[in-house]
């Protein structure tokens, strides 16, 4: 096993990890706010994840066809595509993170102004508390 699949396998092991330390803190903490930090350290992981699921490591350039000019595109012949193709960075992966980092943010800000407005009513943020009240 080479040095880079060591580095590789590692990197995955802690971005598991830490993605269940941010599984873990969201089930078992009664605190809110707590709750939102642990679900941006488990998003985060997940979306690490999916970035080096993404990544090639032979891949050269970005996902951008070199051969576009203001001009005109110059359609490559099939063999300068299967070069393209093979010594470039798949977009997919990229494009879905940053979706996911937009959604993400949305969803945060919608759960913090909830806990806010939870902690106005309440008077706390733990959700132990709040059960117990509404007996």
């Amino acid at each position: 096993m080479t040095l880079e699949a060591i580095m590789w396998y590692y990197i995955l092991a802690t971005l598991m990890g830490l993605g269940a330390v941010g599984l873990c803190g969201m089930v078992c903490r009664p605190h809110m706010i707590k709750k939102l930090l642990m679900l941006t350290i488990f998003s985060d992981a997940i979306e690490l994840i999916a970035v080096l699921a993404g990544y090639r490591i032979s891949a050269t350039q970005p996902p951008v066809y070199p051969g576009g000019v203001i001009q005109g595109f110059v359609f490559p012949n099939p063999q300068e595509a299967a070069n393209f193709a093979n010594s470039a960075v798949d977009p997919l992966p990229q494009v879905l993170i940053v979706t996911a980092i937009v959604i993400g943010l949305a969803v945060l800000l919608f759960l913090a102004t909830l806990a806010s407005q939870a902690g106005r009513k309440f008077g706390t943020q733990n959700l132990n508390k709040i059960e117990k009240r509404g007996e």
